[in-house]
Order: C-alpha cells, then structure tokens, then sequence
C-alpha cells in the first residue's frame, strides 16, 4: 500500500514492509531530500542501487535525508530504503 508524503513540495509515495520504509524519488535539488508527514521514526537508510548509505535526521514528522548523490543514479525514479 502506497502511503502519500509530502516531499519537496511535491507528493510522493512509499512503501512500508516491516521494518522497512522504501521511498520512490524521481529527482532532489543538490545532496539533500526532505519530506513531510511521516508516521514512523526513522533510523537510517541507504540509497538501493548504489548502497550508499544516508546520513537520516528527523525532527517530529520531517524527515532529512542526507548525503544523496548530485543527480540520481537511476534516471527513471530511485529508491531509498529506510529503517524504522
């Protein structure tokens, strides 16, 4: 079930699976994601695909996450997997 955020001023969607939170970005501005209405706690993350791992902050339902590439690696949507 795709759960709707807000991200960047634009809606996207996620998807819970356990312990795991997986968002579907399209695109970011720089090195840096945020999104609000998040209803879980979130304990890091990593972009799929690269593995590269997130450095995540979360102040009540913001979400920040960090360290993203410049422009994405996939060119059609990427997908951070988050632990909650």
């Amino acid at each position: 079930v795709g759960v709707p955020f807000i991200f960047q001023g634009f809606p996207f969607h996620a998807i819970r699976q356990g312990d795991k939170l997986y968002v579907y970005m399209r695109n970011w501005p720089g090195t840096e994601a945020r999104f609000i209405r998040c209803p879980v706690s979130v304990k890091g993350g990593r972009l799929l695909g690269s593995g590269k791992e997130l450095d995540v902050k979360q102040v009540d339902d913001l979400v920040c996450l960090r360290g993203l590439p410049e422009t994405p690696d996939d060119p059609y949507v990427s997908v951070a997997e988050l632990d909650i």
